[in-house]
């Protein structure tokens, strides 16, 4: 259950998920259907805030948001917002969190998603954009039904841990 929480990650596999992320972020694909694709780099935010609240926190989420901002051409802060407030929310549950059984984290994830989603929409309605539609938050769904699969594989990059 939780002991493979407790090994230590390397840096590596962390930073190569957040640049795959922002490659998927960025792969052009049909407009028509985009909105069930999840934000890929907040489920990761979620994901290490939630594994290593130590090393990523609020400050690496804003500035990942950011960068995504950058990459993605889209209103500057926004990401920046809405990944610092999920980096936020995981870490003041963090220690319940890693002891949810695999479901219970699955509906955690679907509720940050969802909020995430509605922070966004929020924002851009504040700033005159129309609304995008209820089939926006269709990523949330498809983000928490991935979860239990990306938990998995991001586990693999765990190192053995050391006897002494």
């Amino acid at each position: 259950m939780p002991t493979p929480l407790l090994k230590p990650h390397t840096t590596r596999w962390l930073v190569l998920s957040f640049l795959l992320a922002l490659l998927l972020e960025l792969l052009p694909i049909e407009m028509t259907g985009w909105h069930w694709l999840p934000n890929w780099v907040g489920v990761l935010v979620i994901y290490w805030t939630l594994h290593l609240p130590r090393t990523f926190g609020i400050g690496l989420a804003c500035a990942l948001g950011l960068l995504t901002d950058m990459a993605s051409a889209s209103l500057f802060g926004q990401h920046a917002l809405v990944f610092s407030l999920l980096s936020y929310l995981v870490l003041i549950r963090q220690r319940q969190m890693v002891m949810y059984s695999m479901l219970q984290q699955v509906m955690v994830v679907l509720g940050l998603m969802l909020l995430s989603q509605a922070l966004t929409v929020v924002v851009r309605l504040a700033t005159g954009a129309a609304f995008i539609g209820w089939g926006y938050f269709a990523a949330s769904f498809v983000a928490a039904a991935v979860w239990p699969l990306l938990s998995h594989v991001l586990a693999l990059s765990l190192q053995p841990s050391k006897q002494r």
